[in-house]
């Protein structure tokens, strides 16, 4: 199993970054960045490949729920201030 410490972290720190001061946009492409990575990694070294790992402990420290939570909660608030 590879060392994913470096990556996790860096992710995290991007997270963390996105969802304190991101517009929804950011949010999309990060989390699209994130699913990719899973995908990529998944397709060329397997199960135990970093961008999977890294996925896998995003989405178990709840990372991606609150990406996605903040980002329809952007929205949501967009959507309801109908472009004032």
């Amino acid at each position: 199993i590879p060392d994913i410490t470096t990556e996790l972290n860096e992710y995290e720190t991007k997270c963390n970054e996105v969802i304190m001061n991101g517009t929804d946009e950011e949010i999309k492409d990060l989390i699209n960045e994130i699913y990719m990575m899973r995908k990529l990694g998944l397709a060329e070294d397997g199960e135990a490949s970093v961008g999977n790992l890294v996925f896998k402990e995003l989405r178990n420290k709840d990372m991606l729920s609150k990406l996605k939570d903040r980002y329809y909660e952007i929205r949501s608030n967009e959507l309801n201030n109908g472009g004032e």
